[in-house]
């Protein structure tokens, strides 16, 4: 459906109306103008029509929406034109050989707004292009344009004459295909679908100020929910972001770089935008010497790696040397993997099958156990060290969204708050924090059997970290 609104007369040859799709959601302003004759004699009228058209376009483009300007300007534009100005005059212009002064008006009209004539970019034969048919000569002429702007987000598929079409003119009328993104309609909630779960934010390392920010933000009383606040506030400002194993390189490269490489993307934009031979060439000469650089760079990091990898395997430590190599692969191939999914187990039947299952009664008969009741001795600084020494690494975090390497790379207060909080909650366990009860079920395919059976899925628990390291301790 499109629906028309908002039309405006600015004066006899001036017209503006309003174009809504609702498929698309988008809407369009149009612009209607009838140009002073070539055969006139009035420049003051020429002038003052460009200039009220100047005016209208820029009050339109305070709304941010596109703006197509549709008319007849009266103006013949000659071959020679694409040579001087070939943001606004394309290749396909083919029928006059010589420029009027009506056309000039127009150049100068779309050199100000940043516009360009669509006729003249589309390639179509003679007969398919001319607008209209001098009376006396019968010779044809393209003077009813179609106008855009350079940076419109409207992608003008073609534009013809139609020559079966009349309107009481003895002008053709003008065809112009526009192409529109469609947009997803808007869907009424479904309360009963499972919550997403959310997305947490991916860390690819710490930075080595991260122990003195955690200590600067940390005071002697704090509760557990504080704590955990402060190591995630730390975490955000000392954190290395994730990127894939194709990109981990862009850390080890420098500011200036950086730098290059935004302004080598400016310039393949601003060349989108104005195809021009100056602009293609900046961007050209700007790519090559960033291309060098970076190549430079990967080098230097592949080399980096291979020692990292060379020193962890005189460590015997065969895990992070394997996946250093792997990123010293991913580097060099530049290239990413991506599986091929099957129908998998529903979410529904995996709830209800543990439902089932932590919900079924004990068989067992609980009045002949003895359960002797003893105070153990409550922790030690030692035992806070050896328990997170012993946690593993790059596991994914439980409701807190705190990983492992938060706790580890610590500074010197968390560990003494964290050895008073524990005795507290090993003096009363009452004093645990409430989602320490609860815990994200995750499935994970067993790579054997069809996807469709819950049987060949396993299951992990995504626990607290500090519970999980209390958990450790006992």
């Amino acid at each position: 459906m499109v629906s028309a609104t908002n039309f405006k007369e600015i004066d006899g040859r001036i017209a503006t109306i309003k174009i809504h799709s609702k498929i698309t959601n988008q809407t369009i302003n149009l612009i209607g103008c009838y140009a002073p004759t070539e055969s006139s004699n009035d420049d003051i009228s020429k002038e003052n029509f460009y200039l009220k058209l100047n005016g209208t376009i820029k009050k339109l483009k305070l709304n941010k929406l596109p703006i197509i300007i549709l008319g007849d300007f009266n103006c013949r534009l000659g071959l020679d034109l694409h040579a001087y100005y070939p943001s606004i005059i394309g290749k396909a212009i083919k029928l006059e050989t010589k420029t009027s002064t009506n056309s000039m008006r127009l150049i100068n009209l779309c050199e100000t707004l940043s516009l360009r004539v669509m006729n003249t970019f589309i390639t179509k034969p003679v007969h398919k292009t001319s607008t209209w048919v001098h009376p006396k000569t019968q010779t044809e002429h393209m003077i009813d344009l179609v106008l855009i702007e350079n940076n419109s987000k409207l992608m003008v598929c073609d534009m013809h004459n139609s020559r079966s079409m009349e309107a009481n003119s003895d002008h053709y009328m003008v065809t112009a295909i526009l192409k529109l993104k469609y947009l997803n309609n808007k869907q009424t909630p479904n309360t009963n679908k499972k919550p997403k779960r959310r997305q947490r934010k991916a860390i690819h390392g710490l930075t080595s100020d991260y122990p003195s920010i955690l200590d600067n933000l940390l005071q002697n009383e704090y509760s557990l929910s504080q704590i955990e606040r402060a190591i995630i506030q730390a975490a955000n400002k000392a954190a290395i972001p994730h990127k894939s194993a194709t990109k981990r390189w862009q850390h080890s490269i420098s500011d200036l770089l950086k730098q290059e490489i935004k302004h080598r993307k400016q310039l393949r934009l601003a060349w989108l935008n104005n195809p021009t031979a100056l602009n293609k060439n900046l961007y050209t000469q700007a790519s090559k010497i960033v291309n060098n650089k970076i190549k430079i760079a990967k080098d230097q990091y592949i080399k980096d790696r291979i020692d990292e990898m060379n020193s962890l395997f005189k460590k015997h430590d065969l895990h992070l040397a394997c996946k250093m190599l792997g990123d010293i692969l991913a580097t060099i191939r530049n290239q990413s993997y991506r599986t091929k999914r099957t129908n998998q187990v529903k979410d529904s039947d995996l709830q209800h099958h543990y439902q089932n299952l932590f919900s079924a009664k004990s068989k067992l008969n609980t009045t002949h156990l003895s359960i002797e009741i003893t105070q153990d001795p409550e922790l030690t600084l030692e035992e806070i060290k050896q328990g997170l020494k012993n946690m593993k690494n790059q596991t994914t975090p439980g409701n807190n969204d705190i990983i492992t390497e938060m706790i580890k790379h610590r500074g010197s207060k968390l560990t003494n708050i964290l050895l008073n909080i524990m005795n507290k909650i090993w003096k009363n366990p009452c004093t645990m924090l409430d989602y320490w009860l609860d815990a994200d079920v995750i499935s994970i395919y067993k790579n054997k059997g069809s996807r469709s059976d819950r049987n060949n899925y396993r299951s992990i628990f995504l626990l607290d970290t500090i519970r999980k390291l209390l958990g450790g301790i006992v």
